[in-house]
C-alpha cells in the first residue's frame, strides 16, 4: 500500500503509518542515535528520504 508502519514490538500496536510514497518501497534502515532515532528508505520512484522519529 505504498506506506512504512512504525510498530511497538511488545503491544503489536501500530505506532505511526508514514504516507506519500510514489511507488514500492525499496528498503529501510534504522538508526538509533543519542540525539534521536531516524530511519532511511528508498523507493522505486528513485527517491531517499531520512526520517525523524518523534
Amino acid at each position: 500500500d505504498n506506506t512504512v508502519r512504525l510498530w511497538d514490538v511488545n503491544s503489536g500496536q501500530c505506532l505511526a503509518v508514514v504516507e506519500d510514497f510514489h511507488g514500492l518501497i525499496a528498503s529501510i534502515t534504522w538508526n538509533p542515535t543519542p540525539n534521536g532515532t531516524y530511519f532511511a528508505t528508498s523507493c522505486f520512484d528513485k527517491s531517499v528520504r531520512m526520517w525523524q522519529v518523534i
